[in-house]
């Protein structure tokens, strides 16, 4: 199994999670950043936690705080287990991991982590990938 799949396996493992703003245990809630974190095996010790719901995160930020343990890519490359930053609403970043047929994300409007099937509706910011080795 690749390291992608097993971020798609973590990623729909985690529908159904409560939403919860800055949420880092799926027992709490999650937020997009916690989802990410855990579906792609990254240090929860590496993620921040101080931000506000309506604060744009940047591309650089996330590179910065996983320090090499996820790859910018080109996000016309993107493909299931990818990692994307996208503009969710004015001024709110949002990320969301694809998987076949769609994408996994911790909606604030529904409570909830969900798997959305298409395409994401919204801009895309940046793209990354997990390293196959860290």
């Amino acid at each position: 199994m690749t390291r992608s799949d097993k971020v798609v396996a973590r990623a729909l493992d985690l529908v159904g999670t409560p939403f919860r703003l800055q949420g880092r245990r799926p027992e709490h809630g999650l937020d997009c950043l916690g989802l990410v974190a855990l579906a792609a095996d990254l240090p929860l010790d590496l993620v921040p936690s101080d931000y506000a719901l309506r604060e744009i995160v940047s591309a650089e930020r996330f590179a910065i705080d996983f320090e090499g343990r996820v790859k910018r890519i080109d996000p016309a490359a993107a493909r299931c287990g990818d990692v994307l930053l996208t503009l969710a609403a004015v001024r709110q970043n949002h990320l969301v991991i694809l998987v076949p047929g769609g994408f996994v994300h911790a909606d604030a409007r529904l409570g909830q982590v969900v798997e959305t099937p298409g395409q994401v509706p919204w801009p895309v910011l940046a793209a990354w990938r997990r390293e196959e080795t860290d």
